[in-house]
């Protein structure tokens, strides 16, 4: 991409935040360098975590299968956060 077609050239009021727990930030600084990006680094915390996984038939539901397990944990487990992974937007509306 030519730097100069940058939107953060043309446009001096645009901010451009990029947050994740996994991406190596000197890629991104080494783009926008010209524009001497701040870096702010957040140490991540660590939660006891319990994966449950099951094998499914193949061409079943997975979506439905994971919100039945995610209810499941509700029910019968005390107060806490479930953490469920989708592939996509459209399963998350679904799920």
């Amino acid at each position: 991409m030519n730097k100069d077609l940058s939107l953060c050239v043309k446009r001096d009021d645009l901010r451009v935040v990029i947050m994740s727990a996994t991406i190596n930030p000197d890629l991104f600084v080494s783009y926008f360098a010209e524009h001497d990006p701040p870096v702010l680094e957040i140490p991540g915390r660590t939660f006891p975590v319990e994966v449950c996984y099951e094998e499914l038939p193949p061409n079943d539901d997975y979506t439905m299968a994971a919100s039945l397990k995610a209810a499941e944990i509700h029910r019968i487990e005390p107060p806490g956060d479930i953490l469920v992974f989708l592939t996509s937007p459209l399963e998350t509306e679904k799920a």
